[in-house]
């Protein structure tokens, strides 16, 4: 650990290898054998494969599920978050592709860690961790999704290399719910849509982070036939300040029903930044009883978007971030699952970057823990940006 963040506020290890279903089938073979590029692939992006951990596997006397974030830590070190509020962890876990093929043997679990108040103990109230970030000087950025309907906001928490809490960067305040049941109000944060996304900047200066659906004032939850606009906010991680925020797009979801139940996952999950200058990647994921889940990867940009931070609802006439889909990734032919966390890991010998995503299966049994890997060309200007060897693993 080197220093103390200026966003501060507040105060031998058994390994196990998991092994890739071997029931999943990709373009007829197993997992680790890849598929012809032409049937799965898109502009910037080559499918390298799949593996996945069986709900109710265990580690170190804990359950592996709940994986809803990642961070790459350099080299074949990687981290993924579990937001299992009674009980925040992280693992780290060893990737190893074999002849460029994510596949069976591929996911090492290697140590699992807790997180923990400052003075150590449980939290209380408890976390709901959903995305994580390295961030400079080896601290460790997690969006909590909070529990809105009991007064608790999302935040974006701090920790130290040992996953002890120093602090939080400050919620905005539009983002706090007006009524216990903040479903009921006219502001804030809808229940679950919070905080599900995190996100810093190559140069490590600015953190990124959304709230997965619009917040009350700014309009409607994205329904079967309604889009909406959420929310990204800034913050500048040397002061801690907040920073711009820009509306972001949300297209309706066909299928879906009109019912509240089938409302409770679509929107935006997953942020990458790719450069300095306002570039993403983003995750989008929906869920409804007819369709299943739809999961697709957009590239984003933020230039000529307008700033909506002095604004408590957002303006009709606000310019909205630009999107421009790269993948869906019901193309790739294989059962998706509830998709959240994604990170950019290593240079591959193509000169392509590792892009790996994961799924949260909610610990339930008829669910599972699925990676999923690529190969992803950024731009020149952003392949210098996201330089490898300037991976953070403090």
């Amino acid at each position: 650990m080197r220093g103390r963040p200026a966003a501060f506020r507040g105060s031998g290890v058994t390994s196990r290898f998991i092994r890739g279903a071997a029931a999943l089938l990709l373009c007829g073979a197993m997992i680790g054998a890849g598929c012809p590029a032409s049937s799965q692939d898109a502009p910037g992006l080559r499918f390298l494969g799949a593996a996945e951990i069986a709900t109710g596997t265990r580690f170190e006397g804990t359950e592996i599920g709940g994986l809803s974030g990642l961070a790459w830590r350099g080299g074949d070190a990687w981290l993924a978050i579990s937001d299992d509020g009674a009980d925040p962890r992280v693992y780290d876990f060893t990737l190893t592709l074999q002849e460029e093929r994510l596949g069976a043997g591929s996911i090492r679990i290697d140590a699992v860690r807790r997180l923990t108040p400052a003075g150590g103990g449980r939290f209380k109230p408890p976390l709901d961790p959903e995305a994580i970030a390295l961030g400079p000087g080896g601290w460790i950025y997690v969006a909590d999704e909070g529990y809105t309907w009991k007064g608790h906001p999302s935040q974006v928490r701090i920790f130290n290399g040992d996953f002890a809490s120093r602090g939080s960067l400050a919620p905005p305040p539009k983002i706090r719910p007006d009524g216990f049941r903040n479903d009921l109000g006219s502001r804030g944060v809808r229940r679950k849509f919070g905080f599900e996304s995190i996100a810093i900047t190559p140069d490590g200066r600015r953190l990124f982070t959304a709230v997965e659906q619009a917040l009350l004032q700014d309009g409607p939850a994205v329904g079967p036939a309604i889009g909406s606009r959420t929310r990204l906010f800034s913050y500048d991680l040397e002061s801690g300040a907040a920073g711009p925020e820009y509306a972001y797009p949300l297209a309706p979801v066909p299928g879906m029903l009109p019912l509240p139940l089938a409302q409770e996952a679509a929107g935006l999950v997953g942020l990458l930044a790719l450069d300095n200058a306002g570039g993403f990647l983003a995750l989008e994921r929906s869920f409804t009883l007819s369709t299943g889940f739809s999961v697709r990867l957009f590239r984003v940009d933020t230039a000529g978007a307008t700033d909506v931070s002095g604004d408590f609802v957002l303006p009709e006439d606000a310019i909205p971030v630009r999107k421009r889909e790269l993948l869906d990734l019901a193309n790739l032919g294989i059962e998706l699952d509830n998709m959240e966390g994604m990170a950019l890991g290593p240079e591959l010998a193509t000169g392509e970057r590792l892009l790996l995503l994961v799924s949260d299966n909610n610990f339930r049994a008829r669910q599972r823990t699925l990676f999923l890997a690529f190969g992803f060309l950024p731009d020149a200007e952003q392949r210098a940006a996201l330089d490898p060897s300037e991976a953070r693993a403090d």
